[in-house]
C-alpha cells in the first residue's frame, strides 16, 4: 500500500485507486512515480512537462527517480528511458556504448545520471552548477543520487563524493 502525505495541491499525495502492489515509489516537483511488482510504471500528479505520460512499451522496471519535472526508469534489459521536461538535454539519455551496462539511475533538477556495472558514473543535461561534472578517477561506485542542483555517489568503500552546487555541504564530504 502506498501513503501519501503533505502538499496535496496537483494530486500528487493521492495515489490511484487501481494502482496496486508497488515496489519502489519516488517523488518529484509535484508529482510521484511508482513501480508496481509487476514492473510497469504509474504516476500522478502535476504532469505539465509530460512527466506523469509513461511512455509506451516501458515494461520490467527495475529503478527509478523522479527529479523536478522528469523521471528516468531503468528497465531490467538494460534500457535507461527518461521522459518530462527536457529543457536542459536531462531526457536525452546517451546511446550505447557511451552509456554501458546500468544498475542504477538517478534524476536531478535538470539533470540525470546512471550508475554503470563497472562502477562508474555518467551525468548528463545540466551542467550550470557542474552537477554534471563527474569528478575524474571516480570509480568504485556502490549506489547514486541526484539533487537539485548538486549529484553523490556512495563509493563501495564507504566514502561519499559531492559534486555540483555544494553549498551548506559538511567539511569532510
Amino acid at each position: 500500500t502506498v501513503a501519501c502525505w503533505g502538499s496535496n495541491v496537483l494530486g500528487q499525495g493521492t495515489p490511484p485507486s487501481d494502482l496496486g502492489p508497488v515496489k519502489l515509489i519516488d517523488a518529484g516537483s509535484f508529482f510521484s512515480v511508482a513501480v508496481r511488482t509487476d514492473g510497469t510504471v504509474s504516476c500522478w500528479g502535476n504532469n505539465n512537462s509530460g512527466q506523469c505520460t509513461v511512455p509506451s512499451g516501458l515494461v520490467d522496471v527495475r529503478s527509478i527517480s523522479a527529479g523536478d519535472q522528469h523521471v528516468v526508469a531503468l528497465q531490467s534489459n538494460g534500457l535507461v528511458r527518461a521522459w518530462g521536461q527536457n529543457a536542459s538535454g536531462q531526457c536525452n539519455v546517451p546511446t550505447q556504448p557511451s552509456l554501458g551496462s546500468v544498475v542504477e539511475v538517478a534524476a536531478g533538477g535538470q539533470h540525470s545520471m546512471a550508475l554503470r556495472t563497472d562502477g562508474s558514473v555518467l551525468c548528463w543535461g545540466s551542467n550550470q552548477v557542474n552537477q554534471s561534472a563527474v569528478p575524474p578517477g571516480l570509480l568504485g561506485v556502490a549506489q547514486i543520487s541526484a539533487g537539485y542542483q548538486f549529484s553523490a555517489a556512495l563509493r563501495q568503500d564507504g566514502s561519499i563524493a559531492v559534486w555540483g552546487s555544494l553549498t551548506n555541504v559538511p567539511a569532510g564530504l
